[in-house]
């Protein structure tokens, strides 16, 4: 007895695997540590890029200084992608 293999590209099974595994519900969280430089902004940008083509994202942008920089600020939003913009504790040795 031969079936027809399901491909899972066929928008039904991955409609029902979304719906088992609650994946359009999961948000994705990624973390990226950055500090000034003059490669910052092209480095966020291609990361920025990349980032757009996922669904439920949530970029955390942590900026090794004692300020947030407006930017930066204004690149993340103009990405669209949700964000947090933090500053961390700069230590000094």
């Amino acid at each position: 007895m031969f079936t027809t293999p399901i491909s899972f590209t066929d928008n039904v099974v991955m409609a029902n695997f979304d719906m088992i595994l609650g994946w359009r519900d999961r948000k994705i969280y990624v973390v990226t540590p950055t500090f000034r430089r003059p490669e910052q902004v092209p480095e966020l940008t291609r990361l920025a890029q990349t980032l757009m083509h996922v669904p439920n994202i949530v970029w955390i942008v942590v900026e090794d200084a004692s300020s947030t920089f407006p930017h930066i600020e204004r690149l993340l939003t103009d990405t669209g992608i949700p964000y947090y913009y933090l500053k961390g504790m700069v230590w000094v040795y």
